[in-house]
């Protein structure tokens, strides 16, 4: 029975390892939605109604109206009392700072992301020209960085637009096992960073606080 219980769990822990975040969108004249989801939970945004659903097995479990929801943001009064001194950032420690090593390593992660039939046009501009030369400044420097998922990203910068305008469907995921090995990396990599530093500083005869 032991056996049989241990296995189950060891089965539902492979799943939810190997299942994907999922985030999903279509924009086009029929339908402007985007939802992310996992396994049998998902959340949608239907920018058409401007609702959003939370689901379980396809069955729905919330509704959110985000007229009402961005209606009560908007009516929020200001604050009038007087708010207290802001404190002063505390440093962060040497170990805990990010080097090249972490960049690359989340750069890797970014890699691991997949793409099914994924279509995206962005067209149009800002009001701003240099803003508009600017954003598809970016889009360039991604398509440099992360080939394989901007080519499936069209940027058709119009600089006398005054508006964005989007247009595509497609797929974004990524294994949870593959954002769980990176955060174990990183974790590692911070302790072994902690460590070299406490022996560093004993051997020079210093204190550490």
């Amino acid at each position: 029975m032991i056996i049989i219980i241990l296995s189950i769990i060891l089965l539902i822990i492979a799943v939810a390892l190997a299942g994907a975040i999922r985030f999903k969108f279509r924009f086009d004249k029929n339908q402007k939605t985007i939802s992310i989801s996992y396994l049998m939970l998902r959340f949608l945004i239907d920018f058409d109604t401007m609702t959003g659903q939370v689901t379980i097995a396809a069955i729905q479990v919330k509704r959110i109206e985000l007229k009402n929801l961005l209606r009560k943001t908007a009516k929020k009064p200001p604050q009038t009392t007087t708010p207290p001194p802001a404190k002063k950032a505390e440093k962060m420690p040497r170990w805990l700072k990010l080097g090249w090593s972490d960049i690359k390593r989340f750069f890797s992660l970014l890699g691991k992301i997949r793409t099914k039939d994924l279509v995206f046009t962005i067209s149009g501009g800002i009001s701003d020209p240099y803003q508009t030369g600017k954003y598809f400044g970016y889009y360039m420097a991604l398509c440099g960085v992360f080939p394989r998922l901007m080519s499936h990203i069209a940027f058709r910068p119009d600089f006398v637009a005054e508006s964005l305008k989007f247009e595509g469907k497609g797929i974004i995921y990524i294994r949870v096992y593959q954002i769980l090995i990176f955060a174990i990396k990183m974790m590692f990599e911070k302790l072994k960073k902690l460590i070299n530093l406490k022996y560093i500083t004993r051997k020079k005869g210093a204190s550490y606080a």
